[in-house]
């Protein structure tokens, strides 16, 4: 159950990877093992963010 939640509100964005691996009781290694097994994704883009850095240089 602390897994669901965790990986929910990572999902949502309204946590970081650190957070949700302390809420499911595991290190963030086994968190971001985890997403995978699931088929999460592990890191978020937002691509108007990456657009901006990428003009930037």
């Amino acid at each position: 159950m602390r897994l669901a939640c965790a990986v929910f509100w990572y999902d949502q964005g309204r946590i970081s990877q650190e957070v949700a691996s302390k809420i499911a009781g595991f290190n963030r290694t086994d968190f971001l093992l985890a997403l995978a097994r699931i088929g999460k994704d592990s890191f978020k883009i937002d691509f108007d963010d990456l657009d901006r850095e990428l003009e930037r240089g």
